[in-house]
């Protein structure tokens, strides 16, 4: 007295033998039940169109350009706030060039686009991003080959360290590297 039978999964075990997991009489009867009420909600929320695969095609092309859009903005934005972080541009003693800086962005990869541009195009130069990425702290840093060869330097241990003071962690490459935390009232200490 099975009744309804419905595989709910299948996974390898060892070479070719396989898993399969399933349900059956008023266990399927349920799980039926509740795929038909998720779908009723996804059709109310959707307005109940005639057509709803089409109606969710739609919405995932409407999206997937929306993100394209967004990215291109954020693009815009970084070569405008780029502009503003030259003017920002200190020399030390030693004839480093450097800058250290708040910025606020959505995008980690049009930051990153952002310090990689900074970077090819200044030698002996060194900077450290600090803000909010996604509502979330972060801090970026990146060092020019040159100076990290010359002086040693390694950007995943410089922001390792940093990150402590959002309460978080990081890592990256030795020119380059990011780190994400929880505290972002450790952000102005920092930049100092």
């Amino acid at each position: 007295e099975i009744g309804i039978f419905k595989i709910r999964s299948e996974s390898a075990v060892a070479a070719g033998i396989r898993r399969i997991e399933a349900i059956t009489g008023s266990a399927t009867e349920q799980w039926i039940e509740h795929e038909l009420q998720l779908l009723n909600q996804i059709r109310e929320h959707l307005k109940q169109p005639k057509d709803l695969l089409k109606s969710l095609q739609v919405l995932s092309t409407e999206n997937h350009q929306q993100q394209k859009d967004l990215e291109h903005i954020y693009t815009e934005f970084c070569k405008y706030k780029k502009q503003e972080l030259l003017t920002e541009i200190k020399t030390s003693a030693t004839g480093t060039r450097y800058i250290i800086s708040r910025l606020d962005i959505n995008s980690p990869e049009a930051l990153k686009t952002l310090l990689f541009q900074l970077r090819d195009e200044h030698s002996q130069f060194a900077c450290i991003i600090a803000g909010l990425i996604r509502q979330k702290p972060s801090i970026s840093i990146v060092f020019s080959d040159d100076l990290c060869k010359q002086h040693n330097l390694n950007a995943a241990q410089w922001v390792k360290q940093l990150a402590t003071h959002i309460k978080g962690g990081g890592g990256g490459q030795v020119f380059y590297a990011q780190a994400g935390g929880t505290d972002a009232s450790g952000l102005n200490t920092v930049l100092k």
